[in-house]
């Protein structure tokens, strides 16, 4: 398979790059941490370690949560 010329089996990276993850149910999984669920999605990019903790912490710090990073996102109040 191929996605805009690029080999789905040589390049998955490229290819995942490419498309877009839209979870049928809300996108975030209320036992994990804040941080881990960012870490997660993160992962399904193939984005990890030190690049992986810099965009959490950012995103974090743009919804206001960096305090709660690592509580879990059950225990958020509902929006």
């Amino acid at each position: 398979m191929e996605l805009g010329g690029v080999s789905a089996a040589s390049s998955p990276s490229t290819v995942k790059r490419r498309i877009g993850y839209v979870p049928q149910e809300i996108a975030v999984y209320e036992d994990l941490s804040a941080v881990a669920n960012l870490r997660f999605f993160a992962a399904l990019y193939d984005i990890f370690g030190p690049e992986a903790d810099r965009a959490a912490d950012l995103a974090l710090d743009v919804v206001g949560l960096r305090s709660a990073a690592m509580n879990r996102c059950g225990s958020f109040p509902a929006a």
